[in-house]
């Protein structure tokens, strides 16, 4: 979303209430977001655990306020999920940006969606509400198996009936999911590119191996038009 370039329509929904408020505050009050983010301390446990225990109680806190402990949270916890300090001992990874490179990003974040639509339903609702022949969908659902973090897995009935629903839309779309047997099995017949790449939430010391497999699904009009554009190119 903030790579490409701006629609007519654009529309990001999430079911994570706090991601939802981060986005809504950096939109409609960027300057506020900043100045409250400039008073949480570097990096550090005690301030992940600070955040954590706030955000614990949700009436408690403005919005602003919400959205700039969150946002400290997700940058300075390991996978962003909360659970303890990021810790990098490899030069190569990525570390703690700093407070000022994340200032620019609110910033840049503020300009970029300032006529987006920010929604906070589930999925379904969202598809009823906005699917139209000329509409596009980028679909990225929580994948199958264990839990992780942010989001509880999808059980095999959420996947069916995902599967389902995607394929009555009007719109083209694109969904990305686990590589899995069953997603396989879900989407046969249907063009995909499958990718292998290393886990970026997973412990890298423990396991330097750990790799991930991830489906990248395309509505049959996305890829013919695809086609259509590269040979007229």
């Amino acid at each position: 979303m903030l790579a490409k370039a701006k629609s007519t329509l654009e529309v990001v929904n999430d079911i994570n209430g706090d991601l939802v408020n981060l986005y809504r505050v950096a939109q409609a009050h960027p300057e506020e977001l900043c100045r409250i983010f400039r008073t949480l301390p570097p990096a550090s446990r005690d301030q992940i655990s600070q955040s954590r225990h706030l955000l614990g109680y949700p009436n408690t806190l403005t919005d602003i306020v919400r959205a700039a402990h969150f946002l400290h949270l997700n940058k300075t916890s390991f996978a962003g999920n909360g659970s303890t300090l990021a810790i990098v001992v490899n030069p190569q990874s990525k570390a703690w940006l700093g407070t000022e490179k994340i200032i620019e990003r609110i910033v840049q974040f503020h300009s970029r969606f300032d006529s987006v639509v920010i929604e906070n339903k589930s999925y379904e609702k969202i598809l009823n509400t906005y699917d139209h022949p000329e509409n596009f969908f980028f679909l990225d659902p929580p994948y199958g198996g264990k839990t992780e973090g942010n989001y509880a897995a999808w059980g095999d009935e959420q996947l069916v009936e995902f599967c389902q629903r995607v394929n009555r839309l009007q719109g083209k779309w694109i969904v990305t999911l686990d590589d899995s047997l069953l997603n396989r099995e879900l989407w046969a017949g249907h063009d995909i590119d499958y990718h292998s790449t290393r886990s970026g939430a997973g412990n890298q010391k423990a396991n330097p191996g750990m790799k991930f497999g991830e489906m990248i699904i395309y509505s049959p009009e996305l890829r013919q038009a695809a086609m259509t554009a590269s040979c007229a190119a």
